[in-house]
């Protein structure tokens, strides 16, 4: 399993609540990302530079209400912490995120980000877990996620 998430076989995608409403509904994001492990975060700019990783995120907004959307997000680069730091670059941070956004917000105990969907892409690979290719699973939506689609 180590050797398919490394090699990128097995995609992901999320669900988020990000305070606002993202123009325009649906964009493909490309920046540059650099460790800061002295804060324990990641920092986003719209530059290329020394010690800084190109970072690509695709999002969808799937419905807007009362200054929160929620979106579906793909990661084409997958680095830690990327989605969080990627929406609150472009003024969208979760809903929740201490780090990159403002803690409780809304209410969440938490950040407003879980993982979807997970689809296996394992045409090329011959080893034990092969039956996989093509298989996709999904997740229960956790309760912030229903609650905000009861509601608006």
């Amino acid at each position: 399993m180590n050797e398919i998430i490394k090699s990128r076989l097995m995609k992901k995608t999320y669900l988020a609540l990000v305070t606002g409403t993202p123009v325009p509904p649906s964009a493909t994001l490309t920046a540059y990302l650099s460790r800061n492990m002295d804060e324990k975060r990641v920092l986003v700019f719209d530059r290329a530079g020394k010690d800084r990783v190109q970072i690509i995120t695709r999002y969808k907004t799937i419905q807007s209400a009362d200054g929160i959307s929620l979106l579906e997000i793909d990661l084409v680069t997958g680095r830690t912490h990327q989605i969080r730091a990627h929406m609150a670059h472009i003024g969208h941070p979760l809903v929740g995120d201490g780090k990159y956004g403002k803690t409780g917000s809304r209410g969440a105990t938490g950040q407003a980000l879980c993982a979807r969907k997970l689809r296996f892409e394992l045409e090329d690979y011959r080893g034990i877990l092969s039956y996989l290719d093509k298989k996709e699973f999904f997740s229960h939506q956790t309760k912030i996620f229903d609650d905000f689609l009861q509601n608006h």
